[in-house]
């Protein structure tokens, strides 16, 4: 099971040359131009078999003509060899120096020819030229081609994150007999363009209060309060994504279009699997959530807030990253890769910034100059970003959209102390069927949870259950606008990012879940629930009241939130 992130591009546009969208990094030097007797390797007589092929061979192997050509920064000059009439070998050997990781995989590019007769003035009849690469200092070799005719062609081969280039070498050949010609215009390692976007926030988790206000939820030894995200292209030039996170574990800070040397482990990522990210969040003073009371360390949440309104959904608590960056990398094709989050050294709470916020304070239950719903709004307008580019009527301030697309995280969040039993904005488990359908919840090991009057506190570990189908998916949308600093103005990775999501500099998002196992017996956390009070006999006043509400449950079944890990109650009996 997992969330995802999906990111839907808006405007999808090719990118247009090399240059807009990867970075050389290192063009080689010649370490072997030409070689004697048995000096080194090469494609002997490959294009008819006598006995030799790749390896040793005891004749001359002669220089390739300017091999300096390949290794400039020219497209049109090359290094050539052109055997005429003659049985004869060339072969040329390229080295590079080694240029620290960056964490992003370096790609090496090879532009070259094996031209049609009559190219240039020169006769192409018999045998062969190629290229080869070697990753280990020329111990071994793979083939990139070896053909009697090829048309010029760049030569893409993806070198891994850890690859020491200084042990790249890259071999051209030609073996003639009589006449082959063979152009060599461009030897270099590329990167893709790194850089990153700031959008406002990111919801990280949505705590469900428990009912009653001496009950509580602790997360604290539980790692599952967690987000498995993807970012998708669906843009419909053809372009692919792919995820790669470059820093597992804490995430760094980011400032001025550089990596600072910040790392927190309040949030931590690593890679899912090649589409996705799982980013965990972990509380330094623990993840706990009391239901509704009045006093300290209840949740004091609403002016109705007593135990005996059992669960109230303005206490549910959802918490918002306001500072993250999102870090991608560009390809020559077009296609970008998600590595994952940092955050914005730009707020003065960095390294993470999370803010908490009662459901109440963003559905209008409790008024927004409360002291309960006050500071974290302030924070929602993150001033400190107001110096980032944003679009025209735009700042780096939460909208009421934004707000409201908050809120929806909590399918509950317009479900009100006061609702009615039933009501479409309070979401109920019935048999049969399901109105909370998976894979987004599953009903938990605990069903049929009592909370009545005088009940003493039960602790109840909470687990997913074997419940769910193979193939199903939900999705909620929702965008909002990034921020871009000053420092990725103009550039190729702007330019190429821009074109991939529209320039409106809106992200279409979405929380997206999916089952494709079934899941069975996946700790979660715990839930200690307390009975309302009980005060004489009989009890005064009663639970559950008279008319019941939503909340005023006398037994809850506890469903498990698979986009966030945590878990909500949901009445399973009113008397």
């Amino acid at each position: 099971m997992k969330w995802r992130l999906v990111l839907l591009a808006l405007l999808g546009m090719a990118f247009a040359r090399v240059s807009e969208a990867d970075q050389i990094l290192a063009r080689p030097t010649v370490l072997l131009n030409g070689w004697g007797n048995n000096a080194h390797v090469g494609a002997y007589e490959e294009g008819q078999n006598q006995g030799f092929n790749f390896g040793l061979n005891n004749d001359t192997t002669f220089a390739y003509t300017n091999a300096a050509n390949a290794t400039d920064a020219s497209t049109t000059t090359f290094a050539f060899s052109a055997m005429q009439h003659t049985h004869k070998y060339a072969g040329c050997v390229y080295h590079f120096t080694a240029v620290a990781p960056s964490g992003v995989a370096r790609i090496l590019n090879i532009d070259s020819e094996v031209p049609a007769s009559g190219t240039d003035g020169f006769i192409v009849t018999q045998r062969s030229a190629g290229v080869w690469y070697s990753i280990d200092s020329g111990i071994s070799w793979v083939q990139v081609y070896n053909s009697a005719r090829r048309n010029r062609t760049t030569d893409k081969i993806t070198l891994a994150v850890s690859q020491d280039l200084s042990k790249v070498q890259v071999m051209v050949f030609s073996d003639s007999h009589d006449d082959m010609y063979h152009k060599v215009y461009d030897i270099n390692i590329s990167q893709p363009v790194a850089g990153y976007v700031n959008p406002k926030y990111v919801v990280v988790g949505v705590i469900y209060a428990p009912p009653g206000g001496k009950s509580f939820v602790d997360y604290t030894n539980s790692n599952t309060v967690s987000s498995t995200l993807t970012v998708t292209d669906t843009s419909t030039v053809g372009k692919t994504t792919s995820v790669s996170v470059t820093q597992p574990g804490g995430l760094f800070s980011f400032l001025g279009g550089s990596r600072t040397s910040t790392i927190s482990n309040t949030l931590t990522q690593s890679n899912q699997d090649s589409v996705s990210v799982t980013a965990s969040f972990t509380a330094t003073s623990g993840l706990q959530l009391f239901g509704p009371g009045q006093t300290s360390p209840s949740n004091n949440c609403g002016p109705l807030a007593t135990d005996f309104i059992g669960v109230d959904h303005d206490c549910d608590v959802i918490m918002v990253w306001v500072n993250p960056v999102m870090l991608f990398s560009q390809s020559t094709s077009g296609a970008f890769t998600w590595n994952g989050y940092g955050s914005s050294a730009l707020d003065p709470v960095a390294p993470i910034h999370v803010v908490d916020i009662l459901v109440g304070c963003l559905n209008g239950d409790i008024a927004a100059s409360d002291s309960r719903c006050a500071p974290p709004l302030g924070e929602f307008q993150r001033t400190w970003a107001a110096a980032e580019n944003w679009p025209a009527g735009q700042g780096p301030g939460l909208t009421p959209t934004d707000l409201n697309n908050i809120l929806a995280a909590d399918p509950w969040g317009r479900c009100t102390p006061t609702s009615a039993i039933g009501v479409a904005a309070c979401p109920t488990f019935t048999t049969p069927g399901f109105t909370l359908l998976p894979p987004q919840f599953t009903l938990s090991s605990k069903t049929n949870v009592p909370y009545r009057a005088g009940a003493p506190q039960t602790t109840y570990m909470v687990s997913a259950m074997n419940a769910t189908t193979q193939g199903q998916k939900s999705t909620t949308t929702y965008a909002q606008t990034y921020g871009i600093e000053d420092s990725f103005k103009g550039t190729g990775f702007l330019m190429g990012f821009g074109a991939s999501v529209g320039q409106s500099q809106t992200l279409t998002t979405s929380f997206e879940v999916e089952n494709k196992t079934t899941v069975m017996n996946t700790f979660t956390g715990t839930a200690n629930i307390t009975g309302p009070a009980c005060n004489g006999t009989p009890c005064n006043p009663p639970y559950p009241p008279t008319p019941q509400k939503y909340g005023e449950g006398t037994e809850f079944d506890i469903f498990v939130d698979n986009f966030f890990g945590t878990f909500v109650f949901v009445p399973a009996a009113y008397n």
